[in-house]
């Protein structure tokens, strides 16, 4: 599902020249918000969380990706500093492509241009139709549609709790609310049955209900 899924085995093996492997131990910082970029990054293992700062100081979790995901194109091509700071919410472990190399891959291979453009599209996408929930969606809809939307793209692990550890506040700026609405939220539907917790683990224990939550 890469960008990089269309290339031949003499195009990968150019990237692989070009990049270097790095490691990001959780809370580690793959960039940050104003700096200039100087090439990709390609998540290989492990989650990494895109946030704002809003003029409070709290954080606004923008998206967050996983392996096969790139992040950092975008301000590649506008040349202008990252709108937004990339931090590692698990050990990581990414590979990077430097600016120069990955734009000279671009002049040479039209499908990796094709596939950029398709995944910056898609961002903004996802970014409008976040922006849409946050403004027309009430709170308990966003926290049940945040839940669903973990399952569904991450999955759930062998006691089927959430394959994804988020605390309390990250959810909070996932979704636009404060924490204590979060802790109090999950706690009611948590004496509902609808979900378990188990600290920072959530298990999704009726999806019908939470679809009913989510307004579906």
């Amino acid at each position: 599902m890469s960008i990089f899924k269309h290339l031949n085995i003499d195009e990968l093996d150019q990237i692989d020249m070009y990049k270097a492997c790095q490691f990001f131990r959780k809370g580690d910082f793959l960039y940050k918000e104003n700096t200039y970029p100087n090439g990709l990054y390609c998540i290989s293992s492990g989650r990494v969380k895109l946030v704002n700062s809003g003029e409070n100081g709290r954080e606004h979790i923008l998206k967050i990706i996983q392996a096969g995901d790139v992040t950092g194109e975008n301000a590649i091509f506008s040349n202008n500093p990252y709108h937004n700071s990339a931090v590692a919410i698990e050990d990581t472990y990414v590979c990077f492509i430097p600016k120069d190399s990955f734009m000279h891959m671009l002049k040479k291979s039209p499908m990796l241009t094709l596939d950029v453009l398709q995944s910056m599209a898609q961002t903004v996408e996802n970014s409008q139709e976040k922006q849409k929930d946050l403004a027309q969606r009430t709170v308990k809809e966003r926290l049940a549609n945040a839940l669903l939307y973990f399952k569904n793209t991450y999955g759930e692990n062998m006691e089927q709790y959430l394959n994804i550890k988020l605390s309390r506040e990250e959810i909070a700026d996932f979704i636009g609310t404060s924490t204590e609405t979060v802790i109090r939220l999950l706690s009611d539907w948590s004496g509902e049955n609808i979900i378990s917790l188990n600290k920072k683990q959530i298990r999704i224990n009726s999806v019908k209900d939470l679809n009913v939550l989510a307004g579906a």
